[in-house]
């Protein structure tokens, strides 16, 4: 079943608290297995504005989810590649990673293990000036 999500991340704690909330539409599934789709910078944010990930085009944002342990979905970019090398036609830039995300059987996301029904670790990639550090972040679904 094809869903929209909203899932923020966090880094920090106390005064350092950041955090933003991204939105994640989805596109193709494959039962219990894998999903994909696109996601938006959501307004929901540390500083009530959009927290910028990336500068590339809204038509490039892509997430996967896998359910092979251990289930990660992957955050980021994707566009075709200038190379012209056989099996070279797509690159996949990683800017977030969120590990050990279910999805159940409505195609609704949540957590595992120690971190409750909605929430996990993940890591960022990159920084995000002037918010987001690479590095540790905490991830939550919120709710449907």
């Amino acid at each position: 079943m094809l869903r929209t999500h909203k899932i923020s991340i966090e880094q920090g704690s106390g005064e350092k608290l950041v955090w933003a909330t991204l939105k994640l539409t989805d596109r193709a599934e494959t039962a219990g297995k894998a999903a994909s789709g696109r996601w938006v910078h959501w307004e929901d944010s540390t500083d009530e504005a959009r927290i910028k990930f990336t500068s590339d085009s809204k038509e490039h944002l892509y997430w996967e989810w896998k359910a092979e342990a251990p289930a990660t979905m992957l955050i980021g970019s994707k566009m075709a590649r200038a190379s012209h090398k056989a099996g070279e036609e797509e690159f996949f830039q990683v800017l977030i990673t969120l590990n050990q995300v279910q999805r159940n059987s409505e195609g609704r996301f949540s957590g595992s293990g120690k971190e409750g029904a909605g929430s996990g670790k993940g890591l960022l990639t990159y920084n995000v000036s002037p918010y987001f550090e690479k590095g540790a972040i905490v991830w939550t679904v919120v709710a449907y």
